[in-house]
């Protein structure tokens, strides 16, 4: 698209001129169901490239100059608001809901997990369905692991419900907290989470690294 037409070969070619011309062709581009994007999408163009900025010491290809200052919606002149849009949640209630999810996790995932792990040995262990209810009772008596209310788990559906609370849990956090979109979410898998360290400020970053 733009860098082609450009003549803008490699995303380190990107200097201070570039972005300008840059910020200026977005302004003028077409939107879907209206006469120009938005000033949000405009915006989030240029946070594509300002996180490719923040991982310029692991991207092989990445800006050298920082797009942060074109990143704000306030550098963008607003457009009629022709689109229906969603509502914000009010603090009030956003605060409460991120809070207790926030709290979920950290009280009783590891009961929660050490439970599922208990009913994934059975099931991997134990091919006839039959016999797998008795064994899931009876490794979850054993290790005695409480749910989120304090009672006991004996029974797989109760920890796949539990399960599903936490998932739920997870979601809220690591969209509330990170921003990740919700597609971005349900594509994290086990080793999602690197830290590297910054030579330039000596700070060490942690990610969530999602694979689309």
């Amino acid at each position: 698209g733009w860098m082609f037409a450009e003549g803008v070969s490699s995303f380190s070619k990107l200097d201070t001129a570039c972005l300008e011309r840059l910020r200026a062709w977005l302004i003028e581009r077409p939107g879907r169901g209206r006469e120009k994007i938005g000033h949000h999408s405009l915006s989030r163009y240029m946070d594509a490239l300002a996180a490719f900025y923040e991982l310029r010491d692991v991207l092989s290809d990445a800006p050298t100059v920082d797009p942060s200052p074109y990143c704000s919606e306030r550098s963008y002149p607003r457009r009629p608001k022709d689109l229906r849009r969603i509502p914000a949640i009010p603090d009030e209630v956003a605060v409460p809901f991120l809070a207790g999810a926030l709290t979920f996790v950290e009280m009783h995932s590891e009961s929660i997990l050490r439970a599922v792990s208990i009913v994934l040995d059975v099931k991997e262990a134990v091919k006839p369905c039959a016999r797998r209810y008795r064994l899931y009772r009876e490794g979850l008596a054993r290790a005695a692991l409480p749910d989120h209310s304090g009672r006991r788990f004996r029974r797989k559906c109760e920890v796949v419900r539990a399960a599903q609370s936490l998932r739920a849990a997870g979601v809220i956090v690591i969209g509330g907290l990170v921003g990740m979109r919700l597609s971005e979410i349900l594509a994290l898998r086990a080793g999602a989470v690197e830290s590297r360290h910054d030579p330039l400020t000596g700070e060490e970053h942690t990610y969530l690294a999602s694979r689309l």
